[in-house]
């Protein structure tokens, strides 16, 4: 899925206003340190979020508490 489209429904399913910018620093930010379970891809028409997700749930959260 397109960054652009993940940040847009990211930033309406927060409560707390969001813009969509912020949302995609966050994406960003998250494929920054969880980068076995997502990566950003950049192709001719965006940028790609892909994730893993044969990557086992349990070491998702120890590598984002880890960077906490």
């Amino acid at each position: 899925m397109f960054v652009r489209e993940v940040s847009r429904k990211l930033s309406e399913s927060y409560k707390v206003p969001l813009s969509e910018d912020e949302a995609e620093e966050h994406i960003t930010l998250l494929a920054e340190v969880a980068p076995k379970w997502c990566s950003i891809a950049v192709a001719d028409t965006g940028s790609i979020l892909r994730v893993d997700r044969t990557q086992p749930l349990k070491e998702v959260k120890t590598m984002l508490l880890k960077n906490k």
